[in-house]
């Protein structure tokens, strides 16, 4: 194997593109084809909630890229943390090892890092005991600080990229607000603007309205804190305390409403719970992964 030619290819093929589905894909490739790797995976680090996830995979069994796993555990935990290299030649007799593949015998995971930081690991697996001699672990590490390089172009490419429809959405709202003079249809375009540039599911327009004399006064939906107390001796209201599956606040624990009808006040409350379990659940059922993360930060 001429250790030259290969890095250079390698570095050719993930460098050459900004767009992040391909260069996974590359990587991937590059790892199979040049290494002769059976199973090979790109596992992220997910900072918020302190876990790893797989990204893309080649070879792996039916469902087991679906997993989550705490950072430290398994082998691509352990380089993670470590921030080198990890080899098992033996996966059998190493306790560290999660099984993502029946035909894996031996495994290696390099930790994929920008500067100093981890943001994910390259997961290399062998149906063959010992597979990887230090020729290939040298290689193979190299071509880590590629791949990581390749990601992060490409994420910052995406950011970028996402920036660009964000300002021109705020731009058509702008022209919007002066263009359209019926209110609901002004609002519904507003909406479908946001939803479009930002990518995201739901969009909710709060209007807040002029607080009565000597009271406190909520608009509808007005996003509220643990302990919040509503006065509502005046108007009408609409409340929902909010969500314990899909919060929006960037509260991630369960919310419930305390209502006294004799003092006519309102109190919101928030309430842990186990949302990691959540996750693996939603995770479980073949669910969008972002269901899942959202649960984690509240958003």
């Amino acid at each position: 194997m001429n250790k030259i030619a290969v890095l250079y290819d390698a570095g050719q093929a993930v460098l050459s593109t900004f767009d992040l589905d391909e260069v996974l894909q590359r990587i991937l490739g590059i790892a199979h084809d040049y290494f002769h790797l059976r199973n090979v995976a790109i596992v992220l680090l997910d900072k918020q909630s302190q876990q790893l996830y797989v990204r893309s995979q080649i070879g792996w069994d039916e469902g087991e890229d679906k997993l989550r796993w705490p950072v430290g555990q398994g082998i691509t935990g352990a380089a993670a943390v470590k921030k080198q290299p990890v080899y098992s030649p033996a996966v059998s007799q190493d306790p560290r090892y999660l099984c993502s593949a029946k035909s894996t015998l031996s495994e290696l995971a390099i930790p994929l890092m920008v500067r100093d930081e981890v943001v994910g690991v390259l997961d290399c697996q062998s149906d063959r005991l010992d597979h990887f001699d230090s020729e290939t672990i040298d290689l193979l590490t190299l071509f880590s600080t590629q791949a990581s390089m390749a990601l992060q172009n490409a994420r910052l490419y995406s950011l970028e990229q996402q920036r660009a429809r964000q300002l021109q959405a705020i731009n058509a709202i702008a022209q919007q607000t002066t263009a359209v003079l019926d209110l609901e249809e002004l609002l519904n375009r507003v909406c479908q603007l946001i939803k479009d540039a930002f990518r995201v599911s739901h969009v909710s327009l709060f209007f807040t309205r002029p607080p009565s004399t000597g009271r406190r006064s909520f608009a509808t939906g007005a996003q509220t804190t643990d302990g919040d107390l509503l006065d509502l001796a005046e108007g009408e209201w609409l409340l929902n305390p909010g969500s314990v599956g899909q919060p929006r606040d960037g509260d991630p624990r369960a919310a419930w409403l305390e209502i006294d009808t004799d003092e006519q006040t309102a109190r919101y409350h928030r309430v842990a719970y186990d949302s990691v379990a959540a996750g693996a659940a939603i995770l479980e059922a073949g669910l969008p992964t972002a269901l899942a993360e959202r649960l984690q930060i509240g958003r």
